[in-house]
């Protein structure tokens, strides 16, 4: 007779899940009970990620976002309803996220397009033919 007869694996499995951070430490990592990089964990070192996963998601929270005047479009950080620019009323404002140096990209882009264009586009391109034995290394 199998073991597995006498064994209650949804209580079993209860008893895991409230006796200790085992269950969500595999979970996050996608570990399995007996893969060596868990088994080789300290308890110590199991609540570390726990407390360190908890200050990150309120550290997350706490941040600021930033959002702009529907009116001016000034950048507005927080939860701001008055803004500093125009000094309007704003009511609901609309969240953006910037990247600073996202023009200077686009600029980058756009002089990179003219320079390919102006040296004959994908006319200035010749194909080259190629033998399969260069191709192999077996130049001969």
């Amino acid at each position: 007779m199998s073991f597995k007869s006498n064994l209650n694996i949804k209580q079993e499995a209860e008893k895991l899940l409230n006796s200790s951070l085992d269950y969500w430490f595999r979970q996050k990592y996608n570990l399995s009970p007996k893969d060596p990089r868990y088994l080789d964990c300290e308890p110590w070192e199991i609540e570390m990620e726990l407390e360190l996963q908890t200050l990150m998601n309120e550290k997350v929270k706490s941040i600021p976002k930033q959002q702009q005047c529907p009116n001016c479009n000034a950048v507005m950080t927080g939860i701001e309803n008055i803004c500093k620019e125009c000094g309007e009323e704003v009511g609901h404002v609309k969240e953006t996220y910037t990247d600073p140096d996202f023009d200077d990209y686009v600029k980058q882009v756009e002089k990179e397009g003219e320079e390919f264009n102006a040296a004959g586009g994908i006319k200035s391109f010749q194909w080259e033919e190629v033998p399969d034995e260069k191709i192999n290394g077996k130049n001969s």
